[in-house]
């Protein structure tokens, strides 16, 4: 059986849930989206005294990292987000976070492409 999934202007590459082995550890998310090209994502969460909830995007050596300062409870992306062009079509990410007492973070994620 093969299934594919769709929403609105987008069709789903993956998507899913992961649940960090501790509260401060980077998610990395590595995408074969050819048999040349490799697209490296990583969810960086830091937590900084004195800071707003912020969010950047850097690129650092062959990897886009989505820094995510104060990111302590339900929050994230509030669309899908452009990190490449492959072979004509726009890859994007959305995620959300959910932290629960720096205890535990769960990260729901969704990789699309367009149509």
């Amino acid at each position: 059986m093969n299934i594919t999934v769709s929403s609105g202007k987008y069709d789903v590459i993956q998507s899913g849930l992961v649940i960090a082995d501790s509260w401060d550890s980077d998610i990395e998310f590595h995408l074969q989206l050819s048999k040349i090209t490799v697209l490296n994502v990583t969810l960086r969460f830091v937590e900084q005294e004195g800071s707003d909830k912020n969010f950047e995007v850097l690129a650092e050596s062959n990897a886009l990292v989505f820094k995510c300062t104060n990111f302590m409870d339900s929050t994230g992306t509030s669309y899908p987000i452009e990190l490449a062009t492959i072979k004509g079509k726009k890859v994007f990410l959305n995620f959300r976070n959910y932290g629960e007492k720096n205890v535990m973070r769960k990260i729901e994620y969704a990789f699309y492409s367009e149509k």
